[in-house]
Protein backbone atom coordinates (compact mmCIF):
# COMPACT_ATOMS: atom_id res chain seq x y z
CA UNK A 1 0.00 0.00 0.00
CA UNK A 2 1.24 3.05 -1.11
CA UNK A 3 0.13 5.83 1.25
CA UNK A 4 1.12 8.69 -1.21
CA UNK A 5 -1.65 7.81 -3.41
CA UNK A 6 -5.32 8.14 -3.42
CA UNK A 7 -7.75 5.38 -2.67
CA UNK A 8 -10.50 5.26 -5.23
CA UNK A 9 -13.40 2.83 -5.35
CA UNK A 10 -13.74 0.15 -8.66
CA UNK A 11 -16.32 1.86 -11.36
CA UNK A 12 -19.26 -0.68 -10.81
CA UNK A 13 -18.73 -0.31 -7.04
CA UNK A 14 -21.77 2.03 -5.63
CA UNK A 15 -21.69 3.39 -2.65
CA UNK A 16 -25.14 4.47 -0.83
CA UNK A 17 -25.49 5.70 2.92
CA UNK A 18 -28.12 5.25 5.18
CA UNK A 19 -28.33 6.54 8.90
CA UNK A 20 -27.43 3.61 10.77
CA UNK A 21 -25.57 1.31 8.04
CA UNK A 22 -24.68 2.47 4.76
CA UNK A 23 -22.68 -0.02 1.52
CA UNK A 24 -21.02 -0.31 -1.25
CA UNK A 25 -23.53 -2.02 -3.68
CA UNK A 26 -20.59 -4.82 -6.45
CA UNK A 27 -22.27 -4.21 -9.60
CA UNK A 28 -19.86 -6.59 -11.30
CA UNK A 29 -19.74 -9.37 -8.61
CA UNK A 30 -23.76 -8.77 -7.78
CA UNK A 31 -22.49 -8.37 -3.85
CA UNK A 32 -23.23 -6.01 -1.47
CA UNK A 33 -21.24 -4.56 1.57
CA UNK A 34 -22.38 -3.25 4.45
CA UNK A 35 -20.68 -1.30 7.09
CA UNK A 36 -21.25 1.52 9.90
CA UNK A 37 -22.27 4.73 8.11
CA UNK A 38 -19.38 5.88 10.79
CA UNK A 39 -16.95 5.24 7.89
CA UNK A 40 -18.89 6.65 4.96
CA UNK A 41 -17.39 9.97 5.32
CA UNK A 42 -13.86 8.22 4.46
CA UNK A 43 -14.72 6.90 1.19
CA UNK A 44 -15.18 11.12 -0.16
CA UNK A 45 -12.18 12.19 1.95
CA UNK A 46 -9.82 9.22 0.39
CA UNK A 47 -10.92 9.51 -3.08
CA UNK A 48 -9.88 13.37 -3.04
CA UNK A 49 -6.51 13.28 -0.71
CA UNK A 50 -3.38 10.99 -0.93
CA UNK A 51 -3.68 8.87 2.16
CA UNK A 52 -1.09 10.00 4.20
CA UNK A 53 -3.22 13.89 3.69
CA UNK A 54 -6.75 12.46 4.38
CA UNK A 55 -5.27 10.35 7.99
CA UNK A 56 -3.62 13.94 9.17
CA UNK A 57 -6.99 15.60 8.15
CA UNK A 58 -9.29 13.34 11.05
CA UNK A 59 -9.08 13.60 14.59
CA UNK A 60 -6.69 11.61 16.09
CA UNK A 61 -9.38 9.61 17.49
CA UNK A 62 -11.16 8.59 14.00
CA UNK A 63 -7.59 7.79 12.23
CA UNK A 64 -7.44 3.88 13.49
CA UNK A 65 -11.12 3.68 12.03
CA UNK A 66 -9.91 5.28 8.66
CA UNK A 67 -7.48 2.43 8.74
CA UNK A 68 -10.22 -0.11 9.66
CA UNK A 69 -11.85 1.00 6.68
CA UNK A 70 -9.14 1.37 4.35
CA UNK A 71 -8.63 -2.44 4.69
CA UNK A 72 -12.06 -3.59 4.45
CA UNK A 73 -12.04 -1.67 1.12
CA UNK A 74 -8.81 -3.48 0.05
CA UNK A 75 -9.64 -7.01 1.48
CA UNK A 76 -12.85 -6.74 -0.40
CA UNK A 77 -11.24 -5.39 -3.57
CA UNK A 78 -13.71 -3.06 -4.03
CA UNK A 79 -11.22 -0.41 -4.89
CA UNK A 80 -7.97 0.54 -5.54
CA UNK A 81 -4.68 2.99 -4.93
CA UNK A 82 -3.44 4.71 -7.50
CA UNK A 83 -1.45 8.25 -8.04
CA UNK A 84 -3.62 9.59 -10.76
CA UNK A 85 -7.12 9.60 -10.18
CA UNK A 86 -7.63 11.96 -13.21
CA UNK A 87 -7.17 9.14 -15.52
CA UNK A 88 -10.42 7.45 -13.61
CA UNK A 89 -13.07 9.73 -13.29
CA UNK A 90 -16.52 8.55 -11.98
CA UNK A 91 -19.00 7.30 -14.15
CA UNK A 92 -21.66 9.55 -15.04
CA UNK A 93 -24.69 9.48 -13.02
CA UNK A 94 -27.09 9.16 -15.51
CA UNK A 95 -30.09 7.21 -16.53
CA UNK A 96 -32.21 7.32 -19.97
CA UNK A 97 -34.07 5.03 -22.22
CA UNK A 98 -35.72 5.14 -25.53
CA UNK A 99 -38.64 3.06 -24.33
CA UNK A 100 -41.68 4.17 -23.59
CA UNK A 101 -42.65 0.78 -21.45
CA UNK A 102 -39.99 -1.47 -20.58
CA UNK A 103 -42.41 -4.10 -18.83
CA UNK A 104 -45.56 -5.11 -18.27
CA UNK A 105 -47.97 -7.89 -16.51
CA UNK A 106 -51.12 -9.09 -17.97
CA UNK A 107 -53.62 -10.92 -15.26
CA UNK A 108 -56.29 -13.19 -15.99
CA UNK A 109 -58.60 -15.45 -13.76
CA UNK A 110 -60.45 -16.40 -17.07
CA UNK A 111 -59.43 -14.49 -20.82
CA UNK A 112 -61.75 -11.65 -20.70
CA UNK A 113 -59.91 -8.70 -22.88
CA UNK A 114 -58.41 -9.19 -25.92
CA UNK A 115 -54.62 -9.38 -24.86
CA UNK A 116 -53.48 -9.55 -28.65
CA UNK A 117 -54.61 -6.22 -28.84
CA UNK A 118 -52.79 -5.41 -25.74
CA UNK A 119 -49.40 -6.94 -26.81
CA UNK A 120 -49.36 -5.36 -30.59
CA UNK A 121 -49.56 -1.86 -28.38
CA UNK A 122 -47.13 -2.80 -25.77
CA UNK A 123 -44.45 -3.53 -28.69
CA UNK A 124 -45.23 -0.18 -30.13
CA UNK A 125 -44.20 1.50 -27.10
CA UNK A 126 -41.01 -0.86 -27.05
CA UNK A 127 -41.85 -2.68 -23.89
CA UNK A 128 -39.59 -5.82 -24.02
CA UNK A 129 -40.58 -7.69 -20.39
CA UNK A 130 -43.76 -9.29 -20.26
CA UNK A 131 -45.29 -11.24 -17.50
CA UNK A 132 -48.87 -12.71 -17.68
CA UNK A 133 -50.07 -14.34 -14.28
CA UNK A 134 -52.97 -16.57 -13.96
CA UNK A 135 -55.45 -16.53 -11.10
CA UNK A 136 -57.15 -20.18 -12.10
CA UNK A 137 -56.21 -23.16 -13.47
CA UNK A 138 -55.66 -24.04 -16.49
CA UNK A 139 -54.27 -26.78 -18.66
CA UNK A 140 -50.91 -27.12 -20.56
CA UNK A 141 -52.68 -27.38 -23.70
CA UNK A 142 -54.46 -23.80 -22.81
CA UNK A 143 -50.73 -22.64 -22.48
CA UNK A 144 -49.48 -23.56 -25.25
CA UNK A 145 -52.39 -22.19 -27.14
CA UNK A 146 -52.08 -18.93 -25.58
CA UNK A 147 -48.21 -18.67 -26.41
CA UNK A 148 -48.86 -19.40 -29.86
CA UNK A 149 -49.57 -15.53 -31.06
CA UNK A 150 -46.07 -14.70 -32.85
CA UNK A 151 -46.38 -11.22 -31.12
CA UNK A 152 -44.99 -13.03 -28.29
CA UNK A 153 -41.60 -13.41 -29.96
CA UNK A 154 -40.54 -10.24 -30.02
CA UNK A 155 -39.72 -9.82 -26.28
CA UNK A 156 -37.04 -10.19 -24.89
CA UNK A 157 -38.58 -11.76 -22.06
CA UNK A 158 -41.95 -13.56 -20.86
CA UNK A 159 -42.85 -14.89 -17.60
CA UNK A 160 -45.51 -17.14 -16.99
CA UNK A 161 -46.97 -17.51 -13.45
CA UNK A 162 -49.25 -20.54 -13.49
CA UNK A 163 -51.38 -23.19 -10.78
CA UNK A 164 -49.97 -26.19 -10.77
CA UNK A 165 -52.79 -29.11 -13.60
CA UNK A 166 -52.39 -32.50 -13.33
CA UNK A 167 -51.71 -32.11 -17.29
CA UNK A 168 -47.92 -30.61 -16.32
CA UNK A 169 -45.31 -33.44 -16.50
CA UNK A 170 -41.75 -33.58 -17.10
CA UNK A 171 -42.44 -34.64 -21.04
CA UNK A 172 -44.93 -32.28 -21.52
CA UNK A 173 -43.27 -28.90 -19.68
CA UNK A 174 -39.87 -29.39 -21.37
CA UNK A 175 -41.13 -29.84 -24.55
CA UNK A 176 -43.35 -26.54 -24.14
CA UNK A 177 -40.35 -24.52 -22.72
CA UNK A 178 -38.36 -26.31 -25.52
CA UNK A 179 -40.58 -24.52 -28.55
CA UNK A 180 -41.14 -21.25 -26.48
CA UNK A 181 -37.43 -20.12 -25.75
CA UNK A 182 -39.03 -16.47 -24.78
CA UNK A 183 -40.43 -17.60 -21.93
CA UNK A 184 -37.55 -16.81 -19.13
CA UNK A 185 -39.38 -18.08 -16.27
CA UNK A 186 -42.06 -20.35 -15.29
CA UNK A 187 -43.77 -19.97 -12.18
CA UNK A 188 -46.04 -22.98 -10.77
CA UNK A 189 -47.62 -22.28 -7.87
CA UNK A 190 -49.68 -24.52 -5.47
CA UNK A 191 -46.76 -27.37 -5.41
CA UNK A 192 -47.84 -29.51 -2.56
CA UNK A 193 -45.22 -31.74 -1.37
CA UNK A 194 -46.47 -34.71 -2.98
CA UNK A 195 -46.10 -32.73 -6.17
CA UNK A 196 -43.21 -31.39 -6.13
CA UNK A 197 -41.48 -35.08 -6.96
CA UNK A 198 -43.66 -35.31 -9.81
CA UNK A 199 -42.26 -32.07 -11.06
CA UNK A 200 -38.37 -33.22 -11.91
CA UNK A 201 -36.92 -31.64 -14.69
CA UNK A 202 -33.57 -31.91 -16.31
CA UNK A 203 -30.45 -29.39 -15.90
CA UNK A 204 -31.15 -27.47 -19.58
CA UNK A 205 -34.97 -26.35 -18.38
CA UNK A 206 -34.44 -26.43 -14.15
CA UNK A 207 -32.92 -22.76 -14.52
CA UNK A 208 -36.15 -21.95 -16.21
CA UNK A 209 -39.25 -23.71 -13.40
CA UNK A 210 -39.95 -21.99 -10.20
CA UNK A 211 -42.03 -24.38 -7.72
CA UNK A 212 -44.05 -22.58 -5.41
CA UNK A 213 -45.86 -23.91 -2.66
CA UNK A 214 -48.43 -21.13 -1.19
CA UNK A 215 -52.11 -22.04 -2.73
CA UNK A 216 -53.13 -18.83 -4.45
CA UNK A 217 -51.36 -15.95 -5.80
CA UNK A 218 -52.97 -12.68 -5.70
CA UNK A 219 -52.64 -9.12 -6.60
CA UNK A 220 -52.94 -8.47 -2.78
CA UNK A 221 -49.80 -10.33 -2.38
CA UNK A 222 -48.11 -7.18 -4.02
CA UNK A 223 -45.65 -5.24 -1.88
CA UNK A 224 -43.78 -7.75 0.50
CA UNK A 225 -40.07 -6.22 0.88
CA UNK A 226 -37.45 -8.39 2.30
CA UNK A 227 -33.80 -9.25 1.69
CA UNK A 228 -34.85 -12.69 0.10
CA UNK A 229 -36.51 -10.53 -2.76
CA UNK A 230 -34.10 -7.91 -3.62
CA UNK A 231 -31.64 -8.12 -6.40
CA UNK A 232 -28.32 -6.31 -6.93
CA UNK A 233 -28.93 -4.32 -10.24
CA UNK A 234 -26.66 -3.32 -12.77
CA UNK A 235 -25.23 -0.21 -12.93
CA UNK A 236 -27.96 1.12 -15.37
CA UNK A 237 -30.91 -0.02 -13.55
CA UNK A 238 -29.00 0.97 -10.32
CA UNK A 239 -29.76 5.08 -11.53
CA UNK A 240 -32.72 4.02 -12.54
CA UNK A 241 -33.92 3.20 -9.49
CA UNK A 242 -32.23 6.36 -7.82
CA UNK A 243 -33.73 8.64 -10.31
CA UNK A 244 -37.42 7.26 -10.79
CA UNK A 245 -39.33 4.66 -9.00
CA UNK A 246 -37.62 1.10 -8.87
CA UNK A 247 -41.10 -0.81 -8.97
CA UNK A 248 -43.35 1.80 -11.64
CA UNK A 249 -41.23 3.75 -13.71
CA UNK A 250 -42.33 2.85 -17.40
CA UNK A 251 -44.66 0.10 -16.01
CA UNK A 252 -48.17 -0.80 -16.79
CA UNK A 253 -50.39 -3.36 -15.67
CA UNK A 254 -54.06 -4.82 -17.27
CA UNK A 255 -56.12 -6.07 -14.20
CA UNK A 256 -58.40 -9.75 -14.51
CA UNK A 257 -61.03 -7.12 -15.48
CA UNK A 258 -59.13 -5.57 -18.37
CA UNK A 259 -58.67 -1.96 -16.53
CA UNK A 260 -55.16 -0.51 -17.17
CA UNK A 261 -53.23 0.17 -13.71
CA UNK A 262 -49.73 1.47 -13.07
CA UNK A 263 -49.89 -1.76 -10.94
CA UNK A 264 -52.63 -4.56 -10.72
CA UNK A 265 -52.15 -4.00 -6.83
CA UNK A 266 -53.54 0.09 -7.44
CA UNK A 267 -56.88 1.38 -6.92
CA UNK A 268 -56.59 4.12 -9.26
CA UNK A 269 -56.92 2.62 -13.19
CA UNK A 270 -57.30 4.61 -15.99
CA UNK A 271 -59.91 2.94 -18.46
CA UNK A 272 -60.74 -0.39 -20.23
CA UNK A 273 -58.30 -1.77 -22.61
CA UNK A 274 -60.78 -2.55 -25.26
CA UNK A 275 -62.01 1.73 -24.90
CA UNK A 276 -58.45 3.46 -24.21
CA UNK A 277 -55.31 3.03 -25.94
CA UNK A 278 -51.94 2.85 -23.72
CA UNK A 279 -50.00 5.83 -25.98
CA UNK A 280 -52.62 7.47 -24.05
CA UNK A 281 -52.71 6.26 -20.82
CA UNK A 282 -48.48 6.49 -20.41
CA UNK A 283 -49.00 10.44 -21.34
CA UNK A 284 -51.46 10.98 -18.59
CA UNK A 285 -49.97 13.30 -15.91
CA UNK A 286 -51.68 10.75 -12.96
CA UNK A 287 -49.96 7.73 -14.79
CA UNK A 288 -46.82 9.21 -14.49
CA UNK A 289 -46.25 10.97 -11.59
CA UNK A 290 -45.89 7.10 -9.83
CA UNK A 291 -42.67 6.10 -12.10
CA UNK A 292 -40.95 9.51 -11.02
CA UNK A 293 -41.17 8.89 -7.25
CA UNK A 294 -37.79 8.40 -6.10
CA UNK A 295 -36.77 6.84 -3.06
CA UNK A 296 -35.05 9.76 -1.65
CA UNK A 297 -38.68 11.32 -1.44
CA UNK A 298 -40.37 8.17 0.40
CA UNK A 299 -40.58 8.58 4.66
CA UNK A 300 -38.40 6.27 6.17
CA UNK A 301 -36.54 4.94 2.84
CA UNK A 302 -34.65 8.42 2.07
CA UNK A 303 -32.80 7.17 5.16
CA UNK A 304 -32.33 3.19 4.09
CA UNK A 305 -28.96 1.72 2.36
CA UNK A 306 -30.90 -0.68 0.82
CA UNK A 307 -33.16 2.14 -0.96
CA UNK A 308 -31.50 1.77 -4.60
CA UNK A 309 -31.77 -1.82 -4.67
CA UNK A 310 -35.35 -2.13 -2.74
CA UNK A 311 -38.14 -2.80 -5.78
CA UNK A 312 -40.50 -0.60 -3.58
CA UNK A 313 -44.20 -0.66 -3.44
CA UNK A 314 -46.96 2.25 -3.80
CA UNK A 315 -49.96 -0.37 -3.44
CA UNK A 316 -49.65 -0.47 -0.06
CA UNK A 317 -47.70 2.08 2.30
CA UNK A 318 -47.83 3.34 5.75
CA UNK A 319 -51.05 5.62 6.74
CA UNK A 320 -51.90 5.51 2.50
CA UNK A 321 -49.35 8.16 2.43
CA UNK A 322 -48.39 8.94 -1.38
CA UNK A 323 -44.57 9.03 0.00
CA UNK A 324 -45.14 6.42 2.92
CA UNK A 325 -43.21 3.86 3.53
CA UNK A 326 -44.17 0.46 1.93
CA UNK A 327 -45.96 -1.29 4.17
CA UNK A 328 -44.75 -4.39 4.28
CA UNK A 329 -40.89 -3.69 4.34
CA UNK A 330 -39.17 -5.81 6.97
CA UNK A 331 -36.34 -3.62 7.31
CA UNK A 332 -35.83 -0.80 10.12
CA UNK A 333 -32.69 1.65 8.83
CA UNK A 334 -32.66 3.30 12.25
CA UNK A 335 -31.72 -0.27 14.13
CA UNK A 336 -29.86 -2.12 10.62
CA UNK A 337 -32.26 -4.92 11.45
CA UNK A 338 -34.51 -7.09 9.57
CA UNK A 339 -38.14 -8.41 11.08
CA UNK A 340 -39.55 -11.66 10.25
Amino acid sequence: MDKNQYLLLFAGCIPVRGVKKSMIIDTERDELFRFDSRYYPFIHLLENKKYTEAIQAVDEDQREYMEEFTRFILENELGFFTGTPALFPKPAETWSSPRSLQNAILDFKTVKYDYIRVVKQLLQLGCHHLQFRFFSRHTLDFLIQFMKAPELNKFRSVELIVPYDDTFTEEKLRTFLSANPVISLLYIYSTKASRLKELQYGPEVITRIILLEEDTISPDNCGNINIKNMRIPDTGTFYENKFHNSCLNRKISIDTEGYIRNCPSMKEHYGHCENVLLKDVIANPAYKKYGNIRKDQIEVCKDCEYRYICNDCRAYTRNNHFYGKPLKCKYDPYTGEWTE
